[in-house]
């Protein structure tokens, strides 16, 4: 807390101090420093993500080996009349949806039977990412490769899908098949995307599942966007966006985004089915910005890590410190607005 006080005390000296002057070296790296803390927080969490994907993946590629075992669910499973099988009920478990790309046959179903042990383990990441993590995992899932698709917590899936889709056409399939990932590890999306499940703009952990040799289906979770806005982007960061290599604005605040004249990034809301991989529009490219000082910044800025940078515009001045975390291909930036 003492810290926080104090990081807020030094933020408002510097606003009120340096007016339209440019920041000193000693004020840049205290800010410099800030943007490192938060780096090393959100790859922190997004490590301790890795490591609990890596191991679903290992788990869900075990099941594969063993027997199918029957476990008679015929009450809560249901075909409809698009050749797709799906749980009717919500039973405590994760929601299930064979799109019916592959037409249903045995085998399909007895590999939704042998991956029913799934449903515990999801369970178990999800209580403990409530407990222990900032970010928060929003859902978790496993879509094998005859666009089978097992999610954790419960939807109504026959509402939110639309039959016959080829699960293996979105990027939280391929993009950790053998083509995109032939090191067969884990691959993280760090670029938003609509989620289909109906959550909202989100980054994902994925990770093959492969039994002999062949890719059997990708686990993954999902960070919504909105979280990671409210857990990272606050107190003394609360004056930080971040872009990624492809000048698009991946995270910020309202209160930033205003003062920035910026899209939000905290809304989630949209109508519809998502029938393809769908990322930010055009209005979410920094690089566009209707304002040329900032965007000849934000085009420099995404291709390379300024430091630190100083804009006039109307009178005010914006001071821009800039940190890259290579892993990502992210650029947390923080802005600093003076009169």
């Amino acid at each position: 807390m003492k810290n926080f006080i104090l990081s807020v005390i030094i933020l408002i000296l510097l606003i009120f101090s340096c007016g339209n002057e440019k920041l000193n070296n000693y004020e840049i790296n205290n800010l410099y420093n800030e943007l490192e803390e938060l780096e090393n927080k959100i790859k922190k969490e997004f490590q301790i993500i890795n490591d609990l994907v890596l191991d679903v993946s290992n788990f869900t590629s075990r099941l594969y080996n063993k027997q199918v075992r029957n476990i008679n669910k015929k009450d809560i499973f249901d075909i409809n009349e698009n050749g797709v099988l799906y749980k009717k009920r919500n039973d405590g478990g994760a929601a299930v949806f064979v799109s019916g790309y592959h037409k249903v046959d045995e085998k399909i179903i007895n590999i939704v039977n042998l991956t029913e042990p799934l449903d515990s383990v999801f369970k178990a990441i999800m209580e403990y990412s409530y407990k222990n993590l900032d970010t928060n995992i929003v859902q978790i899932y496993y879509n094998d490769r005859h666009s089978y698709h097992r999610i954790y917590p419960f939807l109504d899936v026959i509402v939110q899908y639309e039959p016959n889709i080829d699960i293996t056409k979105f990027n939280f399939y391929y993009l950790a098949d053998k083509n995109h990932n032939p090191e067969k590890k884990v691959v993280w999306i760090y670029e938003p995307y609509l989620d289909p499940a109906g959550r909202g703009w989100m980054i994902s952990c994925i990770a093959p599942v492969y039994h002999n040799d062949t890719l059997q289906g990708v686990l993954g979770v999902d960070i919504i966007i909105r979280k990671l806005i409210s857990k990272f982007l606050k107190d003394k960061y609360n004056n930080v966006i971040i872009i990624n290599k492809n000048g698009t604005l991946v995270a910020s605040n309202n209160y930033i985004s205003n003062l920035l004249y910026l899209p939000t990034s905290e809304g989630d809301g949209y109508f519809g089915t998502i029938t393809e991989n769908t990322y930010r529009p055009q209005s979410h490219k920094v690089i566009n910005h209707k304002i040329k000082e900032f965007r000849e910044y934000f085009i420099k800025s995404s291709s390379e890590e300024i430091k630190y940078h100083y804009i006039n515009y109307n009178g005010q001045g914006y001071h821009f410190i800039a940190n890259m975390i290579p892993e990502f291909d992210w650029f947390l930036i923080k802005i600093i607005i003076s009169n």
